[in-house]
């Protein structure tokens, strides 16, 4: 099937989406979703996403879910080996997080800033948890003492 002037569309074919479109549309492709924007309707001014993005999302649920266990594990039995894992991925979590509220919700003329901030703000509360475990009682047992005031 062919397709002119502002049509574009796309199949799914044994699990993978593939995209025709003509050339007034501009289509983001990401693993199994697809966003298309034609002419002055455009639906995303988002950066085109190649395929490693399926990856990324997957290591972040993995983070999410490894946090989701460590910190309760970490409170109760804490040890130095929960506190620099949780001083790794506490901070990674957080820019992975505000990175996205920054590409969606930052205007493009602020976000070059804002980012250049989001990194500056996440390496310092990698340094300061990592100082925390290494100096000081820990990140678990910081918390602890917070919760026992």
């Amino acid at each position: 099937r062919r397709y002119t002037g502002k049509m574009a569309a796309s199949r799914l074919v044994s699990g993978r989406m593939f995209s025709l479109a003509s050339a007034n549309c501009r289509i983001l492709t990401c693993s199994r979703l697809v966003i298309c924007g034609c002419g002055s309707r455009d639906f995303s001014t988002s950066q085109i996403v190649n395929a490693s993005a399926g990856k990324h999302w997957r290591t972040e649920r993995v983070v999410a879910v490894g946090l989701m266990a460590l910190i309760p594990t970490g409170l109760i039995y804490p040890n130095p080996v929960i506190d620099y894992t949780l001083a790794a991925l506490i901070p990674l979590h957080n820019h992975w997080g505000l990175s996205s509220v920054i590409v969606d919700y930052v205007p493009k003329s602020l976000s070059g800033v804002a980012k250049v901030l989001l990194y500056m703000i996440s390496l310092a509360t990698f340094g300061g948890l990592t100082y925390l475990t290494f100096n000081d009682v820990g990140v678990c047992n910081a918390v602890r003492m917070i919760w026992a005031m």
